[in-house]
């Protein structure tokens, strides 16, 4: 029985588990911009599914409800009237188990968020304050629970007493109460779009150009129904112009979103009056009732199936995303059909296959997690080959080139023109000039269209455009090359575990208490610990961004389930045999002594018993880990998954993780069920054993009948204690094999020890840097060189670009001067000293990062600005908002600098993600300001601000930043080109000129292009 109960348990939650995954990747991506975060769907298949596994395995499966049964059969067949104290009784014990339930309830919903940096200790603290009031009130349930069985045990031996003498029979009915609970939630922002109106022929190439948050990126999530309107019956007006009806139209997600769409008045769906064919160019107020449409092919995108519309659209967003995995299999995402001819033609219209024939494993190379193997650029030419291999009559391009240096955005360009024909494309774009060859260029401002025409009509007649583009000439925009990992922020749900037999309530309540601080402590240096590793630790795939969450939540867990929710029925087990004994002895040394004499028989069942179930839970763990990477990949990119209708590949991934303990489960269950069969054998023999001996003391006069029975039921009464004793033993050997991994991340020593040595650098360091003879390669990729031998001087406060194609080495040199990797030969110097003997973690706070790839916490725009420098004053933030020109933008919406950014930023365009992260490193007033493409995701406007704001801390602080676009470095006091991991060229933009070669070359090429 216990191995059926077992491996069913594997099964249900196996299923369980598959479920709840494709019921995440069913959610409108609506959700995961509000209440479905990574964290909770991490903790809903890891913690959650546990819970329910132990309960269901573990407990359900216990003979109590086979014992239950027969024991009421034989009241009723044997001593009917002493039935009555027991249905009597029962309304107590059930409100007591009814109280106990609503306690785990109560605080099944606590959140115990892991977060980043300065916010661990106070979260954690108020989690702890919350577990202290939860350890009370288990501990008042448990002890009252206690009360009540014994005093209904009580009951039953006193009513069977009367009614072996009185016979009286009784009869009670008992009813059955029900609670059902409703979920209800709403959220409001600010307006997006606020009257977008635009019809696009088919087969034509549209671009949408404005400054970025116009609500650009939006229209896409639109098309791809990422977003679906709201209901309503707004007002609203309609203009006809050549047999078109323009429709201002409502629309809504989770988000609220104003937008527009063009259908032809014939066929319009909503309540569209007949204005008549005379009357095209006037205007006429209508009510709807809905909220408008977008019609392709004259078809509602609602009527057409999810999957069928995306299968037909290819989306290049600015914000490449790559899965797990090699980079044949994120290729082939976009055709799960397509042969090696296929996908390598793809990669080479992308022009990607150069750099993965370089690779040793060429394209079965691993891209590791989120693609953090590669650069920028290369990730951005594998998400352009996905979409080419997929062949969408409807192409979605977003920034689809940003990432690219000249030559190759040129090449790519040339293939996605090629690509383009034929189909309708929809292209957004910063820089102009990838731009002038569309069929229809669309202004957008504020979320309306101002204007429409070719490049040469827009010049003419409109000034945004115009001014646009004369400042384009100025400042070139580009956009994310190559970053580094950043480890996300870490929040899930924490759940109280199924409650075993209760004890004392304060005995209970200092257990809780006990077991929550050593759980919190446990979980505050695990999560320093994992901080403290080098960067290429989190590269490795068994510590993906899903694995370290489950283990800092759901492996530390079970310290507390341990401690308050073992331990303390544990001691009282003990200590009822040991009592019991005593007791036992004094009443009849005999009957005692029989009693320890049975005692090795359940001893030796319960060792057998912990051993097998000792390997029960840690060979599913690493499994269950790798679950819980891929359900945080897909939140992290569910979108690229629900554009390329990857949802069903998830689904087999997760079937085929979850089979190995699945399997493992059927052979563990059947072992274990026999010891477990063993093992209650054993407490019936001690039983039958104990009894029969008391009927032979009693019958040869060695004991009294009142001694022997109260003997006997001392025993009895101490044998369930023994058994529940040898069942939790094993839930306690199977918790500490779980833990092995946490004990192995705390006991690693770290590579790079950011607080060694201890003292620190000056209060604040020159900026000189000088790079001598550096080689350098990636501890994942150790067969390719980064860096050959590099060696380069920049002086303090002076300003310095490094320049090449993707994958030179540029964003390399960067993360060498913050330490995330050490070199493999030759010396990184800040002011002449070695880096090693800086005291990293002190380093790091002089030195400001601005990345291509922004990173954004889930909290307020606040927070976000003054992360790592909480003691900022309100001034000092509007400043820093002011110079990275995001100040305007958000003191438009509603709650100002309170606004929540959502996870990861997701609530926010990418230029405004971008801008908060520049104000945030402003902020910081760094003595060295790195920038990796810092303005890449800006408008011409914006970035020329930002880059003025800059500028102004030239005097105080040396700059080195990481360009494709010349336009952005060509005030630099010297501009370092690189190739291949080496220095090829340096100078000044003039003297670089004018040596005609590598830069000359680029910038001709670059001149080229935007002409």
């Amino acid at each position: 029985m216990r191995r059926c109960w077992m491996y069913a348990s594997e099964r249900q939650v196996t299923r369980l588990r598959l479920t709840f995954l494709k019921a995440v990747l069913s959610q409108e991506i609506g959700a995961f911009d509000t209440d479905l975060t990574s964290g909770k769907i991490i903790s809903g298949i890891s913690s959650h599914m546990s819970i329910i596994q132990d309960n269901w395995g573990k407990d359900i499966s216990y003979h109590a409800l086979a014992t239950f049964i027969s024991g009421v059969f034989d009241c009723f067949h044997f001593l009917l009237g002493s039935v009555t104290s027991s249905i009597i009784c029962c309304p107590n014990d059930s409100c007591n188990w009814g109280y106990l339930y609503k306690e785990n309830e109560c605080y099944f919903s606590n959140k115990d968020v892991i977060p980043v940096g300065g916010y661990c200790n106070g979260r954690t603290a108020r989690q702890l304050h919350m577990s202290k009031n939860e350890a009370f009130v288990k501990g008042f349930g448990t002890g009252m629970f206690q009360i009540v069985t014994f005093c209904s045990l009580g009951s039953y031996c006193f009513v069977g007493a009367i009614v072996c003498s009185s016979w009286e029979e009784h009869m009670e009915e008992m009813s059955l109460l029900q609670f059902m609970s409703i979920l209800f939630w709403a959220m409001k922002e600010t307006l997006i779009l606020q009257g977008f109106t635009l019809s696009i022929p088919a087969g034509k190439v549209v671009a949408l150009v404005g400054s970025s948050g116009c609500g650009k990126s939006t229209i896409m999530s639109l098309i791809t129904r990422f977003y679906d309107p709201i209901k309503g019956t707004p007002k609203t007006c309609i203009s006809f112009y050549q047999n078109h009806a323009f429709l201002d139209i409502f629309m809504d997600t989770s988000i609220k979103f104003y937008a527009y769409f063009s259908v032809t008045y014939k066929r319009a769906r909503n309540s569209l009056y007949y204005v008549g064919k005379d009357s095209f160019k006037e205007k006429a107020l209508l009510s709807l009732q809905s909220s408008g449409d977008i019609l392709i092919d004259n078809h509602s995108i609602k009527d057409l199936d999810l999957k069928f519309l995306r299968r037909n659209i290819g989306l290049v967003s600015q914000e490449p995303s790559l899965f797990s995995g090699n980079i044949e299999d994120n290729i082939k995402a976009g055709n799960s059909n397509a042969d090696d001819d296929q996908i390598q033609k793809a990669a080479q219209m992308a022009n990607a296959h150069s750099f993965i024939s370089q690779f040793p494993e060429q394209y079965l190379t691993e891209v590791g997690q989120r693609g953090v193997q590669l650069s920028g650029g290369q990730k951005q030419r594998i998400a352009i080959a996905r979409a080419i291999l997929k062949n969408p009559p409807i192409l979605l391009l977003d920034e689809a080139t940003s990432a690219l240096d000249t030559e190759s955005e040129r090449v790519v360009q040339a293939a996605l023109e090629t690509a383009m024909q034929g189909r309708t494309v929809i292209l957004i774009a910063h820089r102009l000039s990838t731009i002038v060859n569309a069929d229809m260029i669309a202004v957008v401002e504020n979320g309306i269209v101002t204007e429409t025409g070719t490049h040469q009509d827009l010049l003419t007649n409109n000034k945004f455009y115009h001014n646009l583009f004369e400042l384009q000439n100025i400042n070139k925009k580009a956009t994310q090359e190559d970053s580094m990992e950043e480890v996300a922020s870490i929040q899930t749900d924490i759940s109280s575990q199924f409650l075993d037999q209760p004890d004392e309530p304060r005995e209970h309540y200092f257990f809780g208490v006990v077991g929550e601080n050593a759980m919190t402590n446990l979980r505050r240096a695990l999560y320093a610990a994992i901080l403290r590793n080098e960067l290429a630790w989190f590269e490795k795939p068994e510590n993906s961004v899903g694995s370290i969450t489950s283990r800092v939540i759901n492996e530390t867990s079970t310290v507390k389930t341990i401690i308050s929710d073992r331990m303390s029925v544990i001691v009282q087990c003990i200590s009822s045999i040991v009592i019991a004994t005593i007791v036992s002895i004094k009443v009849n040394w005999r009957m005692g002594l029989v009693a320890w004499a049975v005692m090795p028989c359940h001893f030796v069942g319960g060792l057998i018993q912990a051993k097998s179930a000792k390997g029960f839970s840690s060979g599913s763990s690493a499994a269950y880990s790798e679950l819980v990477a891929l359900a945080s990949e897909s939140a992290s990119n569910i979108k690229t998954i629900a554009s390329f209708c990857q949802e069903d590949h998830v689904i087999m991934k997760a079937k085929v993780t979850l089979k190995k303990p699945l399997t493992q489960s059927r052979k563990q269950s059947v072992k274990y069920g026999i010891i477990q069969g063993v093992s209650l054998c054993l407490w019936n023999i001690a039983h039958a054993v104990a009894l029969w001996y008391t009927t032979i003391l009693v019958e040869r006069g060695q004991a009294s009948f009142e001694d022997g029975i109260r003997s006997y039921q001392i025993f009895s009464l101490t044998v369930p204690s023994i058994t529940e004793l040898w069942t939790l033993i094993p839930t306690v050997f199977s918790a500490i094999s779980i833990l092995t991994p946490v004990f192995q991340t705390l006991d690693r020593q770290t590579e790079i020890e950011p607080d060694s040595p201890k003292q620190s650098p000056h209060k604040s360091i020159k900026g000189e840097i000088e790079f001598q003879n550096v080689n350098f390669f990636y501890p994942s990729r150790a067969e390719v060189t980064v860096l050959d031998d590099f060696s380069l001087k920049i002086e303090a406060g002076s300003k310095v670009a490094l320049v090449g194609p993707s994958g030179a080495g540029k964003s390399s040199v960067l993360a060498l001067l913050l330490r995330f990797y050490d070199v493999n030969g030759g010396e990184v110097l800040i002011d002449g000293k070695d880096i090693k003997r800086y005291n990293l973690r002190k380093l790091r706070t002089q030195i400001g990062l601005v990345q291509q790839e922004p990173l954004l916490f889930s909290c307020s725009i606040r927070d976000n600005i003054c992360y790592g420098n909480e003691g900022a004053s309100e001034a000092e933030i509007i400043q820093a908002a002011m110079d990275a020109n995001i100040h305007e933008v958000i003191s438009n919406l509603p709650r100002g600098y309170d606004t929540s950014v959502g996870e990861k930023g997701c609530q926010l365009s990418g230029g405004q993600k971008q801008r908060i992260a520049i104000a945030r490193v402003l902020l910081k007033k760094p003595s060295i300001m790195l920038l990796d493409e810092a303005t890449s995701a800006l408008d011409a406007e914006s970035e020329r601000a930002i880059i003025s704001a800059l500028e102004s801390l030239k005097l105080r602080a040396t700059h080195v930043t990481v360009a494709h676009r010349l336009s952005t470095v060509i005030n630099s006091d010297t501009i370092i080109v690189m190739d291949k991991g080496k220095v090829v060229e340096m100078g000044t933009h003039a003297a670089l000129l004018a040596a005609e070669g590598v830069y000359s070359r680029l910038s001709r090429l670059q001149t080229v292009s935007e002409n």
